[in-house]
């Protein structure tokens, strides 16, 4: 009959529409994953890079604070001033012994 034809038609036309729509949000869905999973991938090497950073300002800061420490410490200024009254004395020692030959 003439209705079940148009009902039938309709329903193809429906059924197309749905699977074109069906489709269409596929990709679109797909197309976010991907710039989602890019984005994500930016963001981490963004990360990474900055954590990089970060440890090798707090290594720089870490030695300098070791070389800052040792050269302050007073072991270091005793042994400096030992060092050069030693040198002194050597010296001394030295010209007073080439002057009594």
């Amino acid at each position: 009959s003439k209705e079940a034809e148009e009902a039938a038609q309709r329903a193809r036309e429906l059924a197309t529409s749905a699977r074109s729509a069906s489709e269409e949000a596929a990709r679109k869905a797909a197309e976010s994953s991907a710039k989602a999973s890019e984005t994500a991938e930016t963001m981490a090497a963004e990360a990474v890079r900055k954590a990089e950073e970060a440890m090798k300002k707090a290594e720089e800061a870490l030695v300098k604070s070791i070389v800052k420490r040792v050269l302050s410490s007073s072991q270091l200024t005793t042994i400096i001033i030992l060092t050069v009254i030693g040198a002194i004395f050597a010296a001394v020692s030295i010209s007073l012994g080439l002057s009594l030959i």
